[in-house]
């Protein structure tokens, strides 16, 4: 179960969440199980965070760090991971949902 703690820091914004990532590094990320549906996480530090069952659907990824994240029952769905970094990293613990429109979704250029 998430850390409703870190849930509600993360939904203040990218910045505030990425700064109390910065002073709060040994910290275990765990938004496990969290309903991140249409928030926008574009450049988020969620490395090494524990995602497994979370809800990203219709969330902005673009440039998010997914280093060593745990995803697991994850759902991705039209969401934006263009630019994201660290995917390859990415431990899987179960099998996760990334939708078809996810592949298709790209930052649109001024």
């Amino acid at each position: 179960m998430a850390n409703e703690e870190q849930v509600n820091i993360l939904k203040q914004g990218v910045a505030i969440w990425n700064e109390w990532r910065e002073k709060r590094f040994a910290v275990k990320i765990d938004l496990s199980q969290a309903d991140l549906t249409g928030v926008v996480l574009t450049r988020a530090n969620l490395s090494a965070a524990d995602l497994s069952g979370a809800i990203l659907s219709g969330s902005k990824l673009a440039g998010s760090n997914f280093l060593k994240a745990v995803i697991g029952n994850t759902i991705f769905g039209n969401s934006d991971l263009s630019e994201s970094v660290g995917l390859e990293s990415v431990v899987h613990r179960a099998p996760s949902k990334i939708a078809a429109d996810t592949f298709a979704l790209k930052r649109q250029d001024p």
